[in-house]
Order: C-alpha cells, then sequence, then structure tokens
C-alpha cells in the first residue's frame, strides 16, 4: 500500500510539473518571464508578442507592470514601474532602432508633443549610435517614478535616466494605444494570448 501511496504522490508530482512547464509561456522558442523585479517593485507579465519589420520577425515584446491593465489609459494611471523589454530575434543595428523609435513617436505624437521632446526625441540617435543586439540579446526600457526611463542592454546602461513621463507616455503610443496594429496592441495589452 505504502509503495502504490509513493507512486500516486510521484505521479501527481510529475503531471504538476508537467503542467507548470506547459504554462510557461515561449514566443520563437524563447522563455518570457511571468514576473520581474524593477525598483525593488515586483512586476507582472501583462503581454508579450512577437513584433516583425515587414514579414521578418524582429523581436520579441514584453510588457510587465504592477497589476494587469487592458488600455494604455489604465497602464498610464497606475503608480509604480513598469518595463518594456526587447528581445532581439535578429541583428538589430542601433540607427534602426533609432529611426524607427523617433518615427513611431512622431507618428502617433501631436506636433505639440513632438515640439517639446525634441531635444529628447534628437538625443535618441545619439543614445543607441553604437548599439549592435544580436539574436537573444535583452534591452530594457524601465519607467520608474522620480527617476524616469532607464535603458540597459544585456544590464548596460545606455544613458542617464530621463525623466519625462510625456516620453514614456509617446513610447508606450505606437505599439499600445487605440491606432497601433491590432495584433501586437491587443497582445501586450494581455486582450488575447500569443
Amino acid at each position: 500500500m505504502r509503495k502504490l501511496a509513493r507512486f500516486g504522490l510521484s505521479l501527481l508530482m510529475v503531471c504538476a510539473t508537467m503542467a507548470q512547464a506547459q504554462a510557461r509561456l515561449e514566443l520563437d522558442g524563447i522563455p518570457v518571464e511571468e514576473s520581474q523585479v524593477v525598483a525593488g517593485t515586483k512586476l507582472v507579465l501583462n503581454g508579450a508578442a512577437v513584433q516583425k519589420k515587414a514579414f521578418l520577425k524582429t523581436n520579441i515584446a514584453a510588457f510587465y507592470l504592477t497589476e494587469k491593465r487592458q488600455s494604455l489609459d489604465g497602464i498610464l494611471q497606475l503608480d509604480g514601474p513598469q518595463r518594456l523589454e526587447i528581445i532581439a530575434l535578429r541583428t538589430l543595428l542601433g540607427w534602426q532602432i533609432a529611426r524607427q523609435s523617433v518615427l513611431d513617436i512622431k507618428t502617433y505624437a501631436t506636433d505639440d508633443e513632438v515640439k517639446q521632446l525634441s531635444a529628447e526625441l534628437d538625443a535618441i540617435e545619439g543614445v543607441y549610435a553604437d548599439v549592435r543586439m544580436n539574436r537573444g540579446d535583452v534591452l530594457l526600457i524601465d519607467w520608474i517614478p522620480g527617476e524616469g526611463i532607464v535603458s540597459s542592454i544585456n544590464g548596460k546602461t545606455l544613458a542617464p535616466p530621463l525623466n519625462k513621463p510625456l516620453m514614456w507616455a509617446l513610447s508606450l503610443r505606437p505599439t499600445m494605444s487605440e491606432h497601433a496594429p491590432e495584433r501586437v496592441r491587443d497582445m501586450l495589452l494581455g486582450v488575447t494570448v500569443p
């Protein structure tokens, strides 16, 4: 009887482990963490998506918040840190990242917002000038209240913090506003699961 009980317990543990492994999110063969810690605060995965340029997969974007939200307005009302994690799926060059980021921000910003952040938008090119991301490299873009936007690649800080809430909001619009491409937006907002 004891052997049968031990076998049953072992079988139950194997099934639980398998269910846990199946529940873990993996995109394009790369695991996406369910939570991360930013500035001492635990954040939960709000959503994740594979992003493409034309038909090529370029990166995985994973978005972390203090609590899940399904709209950009809801995200911007949250207190606490936030994290956008970008995992490269192919070689990405800094000038390409900078050019696309600035173009996206300008597309979703008003003329007045672009004027308010003209110096910051110009500085993006300099921040990414020497960057080269290869498959698996990780770009972290954190919003830390009171400190600002902090960016790093593979643990190396790219620039001093930029304490501009408008810049953070504009950075999120191209992927999470109501006018953003639906597939990626809904995945990052947790409306649909990849």
